[in-house]
């Protein structure tokens, strides 16, 4: 049993309740529908590391998310005005602004349609419960895909309008789950609200949302999420229900950005405490995850380079000289001006040390390797007369 956020096996029994509805905001036309609704279990278990709390009974296949699904709260004059503060910090603090939005989990699109028009930017909205037009106006009607389902981008190229929704030329409702692999471009804000408490495997969902982001290094990645410190502080039990898998504090969802691949900008709090939102950016790689790809190609290119030649001598019984002569083997000699080494051996490779008089005497040497580019200019200076190329690593 492991810690979804920062992924300790350091776990321990929270609460326990069974027989509770599995959704909280699907609309039932009829109350025996209503009654028979799909139930699981919460089986709560805390993080003694991060805080985060979990529900380890969670079954993705007993959630759906379809037409039925309806939790906009855009009628409240209080939520308009927390929307449109929200806004405002995303364009003026973060500056985003004439930019590429994506949005995951944008319910209706509102959000994200207000946001590209205070932005001035253009928006690409992601979910399966989209139903209808931004304008009011009936859509057609959308086969939509559960949460547990992969999206199908099988017949993508071949999507119709049906699917393929939008209000203006800057904004698109695609009505299916965000699909990692579409790798994105000059993308200025990912956000997503309130959808990472209804993800069984964060850490593979925000694992999937850097690697589209190769493209976009720069891109800002914003989410919010329910805040567990006021439910704790405010005793609300009524806020630990079965959609939620996920209950995260601020450390814990500062844990898993950052195991994830990213580099936490800020978090705070939200919605009078209740709410938390998470700025951060993705984690330029490791140097050294880098140098393994890198390193690859440049043994190979000098590898190349050596092969070009018939009599190659290295100059540099150093280090990086024995490492060298240890990797490849069409090097007829080392040279080195320190006169302690000449006549000497190098280590493994029994490559032999000369001078540079040595050197071009036994052998007809076409191309001398430069072991430290420090030196370059002053070896070249010393090898004027002799006909042969110099490189440096």
């Amino acid at each position: 049993m492991q810690c979804p956020a920062c992924a300790s096996t350091n776990i321990s029994d929270f609460f326990y309740k069974d027989k509770v509805p599995t959704l909280q905001n699907v609309r039932y036309t009829d109350k025996q529908s209503a009654m028979q609704c799909k139930c699981g279990e919460l089986d709560l278990k805390v993080c003694q590391d991060c805080g985060m709390i979990h529900n380890f009974a969670f079954k993705s296949e007993l959630i759906t998310y379809d037409t039925s699904y309806e939790n906009s709260q855009f009628e409240s004059d209080i939520y308009k005005v927390y929307i449109k503060d929200l806004i405002a910090l995303l364009r003026d603090r973060f500056q985003i602004n004439q930019t590429k939005i994506i949005e995951i989990g944008c319910g209706n699109g509102k959000f994200l349609s207000q946001l590209i028009k205070a932005t001035d930017s253009s928006g690409i909205g992601y979910d399966p419960s989209f139903k209808e037009s931004l304008n009011g106006g009936g859509a057609e009607k959308i086969q939509h895909q559960s949460t547990n389902q992969e999206p199908n981008t099988s017949n993508h190229k071949s999507q119709t309008k049906s699917n393929l929704m939008s209000s203006s030329p800057n904004l698109t409702i695609k009505p299916k789950l965000y699909d990692a692999s579409e790798k994105q471009c000059d993308i200025g804000l990912v956000a997503c609200r309130h959808v990472i408490e209804h993800i069984q495997n964060p850490h593979i969902m925000l694992e999937g949302i850097y690697k589209s982001l190769e493209s976009s290094p720069n891109a800002l990645v914003f989410f919010e999420t329910p805040r567990l410190e006021w439910i704790l502080e405010n005793d609300a039990f009524y806020d630990f229900f079965y959609e939620h898998c996920n209950y995260f504090t601020k450390s814990s969802l500062n844990a898993l950005f950052s195991r994830s691949g990213f580099e936490v900008l800020e978090i705070v709090e939200s919605f009078q405490g209740q709410y938390q939102f998470i700025f951060a950016k993705p984690r330029k790689k490791a140097l050294y995850k880098d140098f393994l790809d890198s390193s690859v190609k440049s043994k190979d290119t000098l590898s190349h380079t050596l092969k070009s030649y018939k009599n190659v001598a290295i100059w540099g019984a150093g280090a990086k000289g024995v490492t060298i002569a240890n990797e490849y083997d069409n090097i007829c000699c080392a040279i080195d001006i320190n006169p302690n080494k000449q006549n000497c051996f190098i280590p493994k490779s029994g490559l032999e040390i000369l001078s540079p008089k040595q050197a071009f005497e036994r052998y007809k040497i076409d191309y001398v390797l430069v072991m430290n580019p420090n030196y370059l200019d002053e070896i070249t200076s010393t090898l004027q007369g002799y006909n042969v190329k110099i490189g440096s690593l």
